[in-house]
């Protein structure tokens, strides 16, 4: 059985966790998401993303809740 890895645009991965591509940029340089780069393009795995959504919870509700109100 052949298995893919899916890559999200960083617009794709900010819409799946509901905050701003720039929230997304932040936690990358912070080291809290990890993105590659293909053909020039900032891609993450969708695998880290779940892994990084289940584990970041509290962090995105903040983001979320600043988002609402425009922090």
């Amino acid at each position: 059985m052949k298995r893919s890895i899916r890559l999200l645009r960083i617009e794709d991965a900010a819409r799946e966790l509901r905050v701003s591509p720039e929230a997304v940029w932040g936690f990358i340089s912070e080291g809290k998401l990890t993105a590659a780069s293909i053909d020039g393009r900032c891609v993450l795995s969708e695998l880290q993303l779940l892994f990084f959504k289940n584990n970041h919870k509290a962090l995105l509700a903040r983001e979320m809740a600043c988002r609402a109100v425009a922090c």
